[in-house]
């Protein structure tokens, strides 16, 4: 979630799924290796354990407010090393459209 062109306001939920050790890799973990990043164009985001809600066996839940302008997008959730290169056959990724601000 989201699925492929969803529009989605600038509060965005991504659920994904790992089999990872979340506390050893995300930006929470003691020794940061291999870790999380949900991201788009040129932002990444990189959550915390705490920031990731369990859905179930190995699903979670993101919850944050997404920085960008309205239009296409390709949502991205990899994996990435210590130095933030991404891991390339780790990507996922959805396109989805990002709805103007209301001005009301």
């Amino acid at each position: 979630m989201p699925e492929a062109g969803d529009v989605v306001g600038s509060q965005l939920a991504v659920i994904f799924e790992t089999d990872a050790n979340l506390s050893e890799t995300t930006m929470s973990a003691p020794i940061i290796g291999v870790h999380l990043h949900v991201g788009y164009d040129d932002v990444s985001l990189m959550p915390t354990l705490q920031q990731l809600i369990g859905l179930g066996k190995s699903r979670y839940l993101y919850l944050f407010d997404l920085p960008a302008k309205a239009g296409a997008k390709t949502l991205r959730v990899y994996w990435s090393d210590a130095q933030h290169r991404t891991i390339e056959n780790t990507v996922q990724e959805v396109p989805v459209v990002i709805e103007p601000l209301s001005t009301e």
